[in-house]
């Protein structure tokens, strides 16, 4: 399903999501204004704000999005949003001289310029635990309190960057990675690659970074990268950002791009229903919302059980219908599988012993509750010939 309200692309995860009353959410949008590329969102629990270009500020409490602002800092590229000390934090790049950009709202309605001096572009702008952190082209900044900044000079481009609760791992241009504890002394990491970082986030257990063709690192310790397989084979795209939903991992990028992982070993393709570019994503405790060019806004609900789908069958006429219904998923296969054998198997091969049963009816039931969240395959086999839809549980 896709809406063109008033030149405003909504899009609905009508094939990737199937949870709580899946097919029965409806999308009621108003927004008025003209297509613009959204950079970047973020939220305070209470509401989204996207920023992107032409110094375009728009916000969402619920379904609707509303334009806060049109044209700050001149018409600039705003790269990066973030909230943190009861305030929302803005950078960007305007202008032919790619200068920076940085505002500060206490309410995200009225937002004030925090630059007294010239510098240069601007990034992204971090929390650190106890202080604020910009990067950007050849240049760095750091703020006890997002009003007064003070800014060093760089060798380099960074693009994003995460706190761990220890130290900032920041990710940019021909590879780049690099540590700080304080945002002001950095060192340079090794990431075996060359290939652009767009993005970085820390799980709990290791840092997952993703890039230009597709690219996606993985590391335990900042120390050691890991390039792990995105599905995506030799590509120009790009995965241009990622976060954490319930233990599994969420990436977006180019052409409308959406990958999941358990674990950020191995990645499977969601369709999004958009084929434009995707440039962030961000989540509340109801949903997950992505934006990216030409004003292209992707919601997703989540919640205590979210069953995220991809068809991998031979056949399309073959194909297994899932609909997740409480605590248990509702598996309805065309009749020419009727008196078939239905296995699960985790995304490893492992088949799920309770799982395995004949499937002498169109429709029947799984029981999930004591699935772990990740990936796992449902797998029809008559007669030599097996058809499977792959789902991801994340609880």
């Amino acid at each position: 399903m896709e809406i063109n309200i008033n030149m405003v692309r909504v899009t609905a995860f009508i094939l990737i999501i199937m949870c709580f009353s899946a097919g029965q959410t409806q999308w009621k949008t108003q927004f008025i204004g003209t297509p613009t590329d959204l950079w970047s969102i973020t939220s305070d629990g209470q509401k989204f704000i996207s920023v992107g270009s032409r110094g375009t500020i728009i916000s969402s409490t619920d379904t609707s999005w509303s334009i806060d602002s049109v044209g700050i800092g001149n018409g600039s590229m705003l790269t990066s949003v973030i909230y943190a000390l009861s305030k929302y934090i803005i950078v960007g790049i305007k202008g032919p001289q790619e200068e920076g950009v940085l505002f500060v709202s206490s309410d995200g309605k009225k937002w004030t310029n925090q630059l007294t001096s010239t510098i240069q572009g601007l990034w992204s702008v971090i929390w650190m635990e106890n202080k604020f952190v910009v990067v950007g082209q050849n240049i760095t900044g750091t703020s006890s309190d997002g009003m007064a900044w003070s800014f060093q000079s760089f060798q380099g481009t960074l693009y994003s960057g995460v706190w761990d609760g220890d130290k900032l791992i920041s990710v940019g241009k021909g590879g780049a990675i690099y540590s700080t504890s304080d945002g002001i002394s950095w060192e340079k990491k090794v990431s075996g690659t060359d290939s652009h970082l767009y993005n970085i986030i820390w799980t709990g257990t290791q840092y997952v970074s993703v890039g230009h063709g597709c690219t996606i690192l993985t590391s335990p310790d900042s120390e050691i990268w890991t390039k792990q397989n995105s599905g995506m084979g030799f590509t120009s795209k790009a995965l241009n950002s990622i976060i954490l939903m319930n233990n599994v991992l969420i990436a977006v990028g180019t052409n409308g791009i959406v990958l999941s992982s358990p674990d950020g070993i191995t990645w499977s393709s969601l369709p999004s229903g958009t084929d434009n570019i995707l440039n962030s994503i961000s989540k509340d405790e109801n949903k997950l919302v992505a934006v990216g060019h030409e004003s292209t806004i992707i919601t997703s609900p989540i919640g205590n059980n979210t069953v995220f789908s991809k068809f991998i069958g031979s056949k399309e006429n073959n194909r297994i219908s899932l609909k997740l219904s409480g605590k248990k998923i509702s598996v309805h296969i065309p009749y020419s599988l009727q008196e078939s054998t239905i296995s699960v198997f985790s995304l490893a091969g492992k088949r799920i012993p309770m799982l395995v049963r004949k499937a002498a009816l169109a429709s029947f039931e799984i029981d999930i509750r004591d699935l772990a969240p990740g990936v796992y395959q449902i797998v029809v086999e008559k007669q030599g010939i097996k058809t499977a839809e792959l789902f991801s549980i994340c609880r």
